[in-house]
């Protein structure tokens, strides 16, 4: 009986590595797929192929000389000696709590405007906050979907109706669902509400995470089959109700080495941001999608310990929540 269940998964697993190697194919036929180099210091061709370009990832964007003073007797003398203080990738500010009726966990965020929209596990209560004020303004009320995740949460530029203050807003059911949901936002006499109008499927993949770039009406995917990528599409039309993605058909696929797991992600000026990692072992990522370079930063080195959750632009500075439901501007040192 085990001889006959292993050579079962050794089936199952030559049939998972072929079809792997056809999306591949499918990709590099369709001329799409570069790859973001992950280690610049020694290249390492993740795809096996040669890519027209690269994106450009250091392990650590901190770099210390040696001790630079000669302890050489012959050595001039000097009576005193200048310290050049290093400058912090990030600064940062704490803004608030959220305080929410949900008793679930808190995940992704967006914000538009100057409004936060703050969602839950399970998608039972949308928090809205002014980030003028750092202060609720209002609590969405939906019936609780236990798939519906919402590990990445972004607002597109596209409105339901000319009427709507808010354009739609996209929320990623769980990395293994593969699915996005689509949300109408409406106020109407002071009062908020939403309504789901769409549900965005996304094949070939085995897990999956969304942003979107408003300003080129652009949908990115960052997922993973067999490997790691990210691609992306135009935002498919919102008049149906359910739309299947076929990524390998996106318009522009990277391969990536992505060794911790995403959470929720943003798109501004020209770069996409995510953060990765559990408790104590955070990452923020920015790449700039034109130079194709990035630059990670590590929250621990200045004491953010907590698993990071939502994540968004927000007037230059990026704004991040944790587990424990505080949120934080980050500055970001050039």
């Amino acid at each position: 009986m085990n001889r006959l269940v292993l050579i079962f998964i050794f089936l199952l697993l030559m049939s998972a590595c072929g079809s792997a190697d056809d999306f591949f194919e499918e990709l590099e036929n369709a001329g799409v797929i570069d790859s973001i180099l992950v280690n610049p210091s020694s290249p390492v061709d993740s795809t096996g192929r040669h890519p027209s370009d690269t994106i450009r990832v250091p392990n650590d964007s901190t770099i210390m000389p040696k001790d630079s003073t000669s302890n050489d007797e012959d050595s001039m003398k000097v009576d005193d000696s200048l310290t050049v203080a290093h400058q912090s990738e990030i600064e940062f500010t704490r803004l608030f709590t959220i305080k929410s009726k949900s008793t679930r966990s808190t995940q992704g965020f967006a914000i538009y405007g100057d409004e936060l929209f703050n969602f839950h596990d399970a998608n039972d209560v949308i928090d809205v906050y002014n980030m003028k004020t750092c202060k609720v303004v209002a609590s969405i009320d939906l019936e609780p979907e236990s798939n519906v995740h919402c590990n990445t949460v972004s607002f597109s530029n596209k409105f339901y109706s000319n009427d709507d203050k808010y354009p739609l807003i996209y929320v990623q059911q769980g990395g293994l669902e593969n699915k996005v949901n689509v949300y109408r936002i409406q106020y109407v006499d002071s009062s908020y509400s939403a309504q789901k109008i769409q549900m965005i499927s996304l094949s070939p993949c085995t897990h999956s995470l969304t942003a979107i770039d408003r300003d080129n009406n652009k949908l990115y995917i960052i997922y993973s089959y067999s490997g790691r990528y990210i691609g992306y599409s135009d935002i498919p039309d919102f008049s149906s109700s359910e739309v299947v993605l076929n990524l390998i058909k996106a318009e522009k696929t990277y391969a990536i080495k992505i060794p911790k797991v995403v959470q929720d992600t943003a798109f501004g000026s020209g770069s996409l941001y995510f953060v990765c990692g559990y408790s104590k072992e955070g990452e923020l990522w920015k790449i700039d999608m034109k130079t194709k370079t990035a630059k990670v930063i590590d929250l621990t080195k200045y004491g953010l310990n907590g698993e990071p959750e939502g994540l968004e632009e927000y007037e230059g500075n990026i704004i991040m929540s944790f587990s424990n439901r505080s949120v934080y501007k980050i500055k970001i040192n050039e």
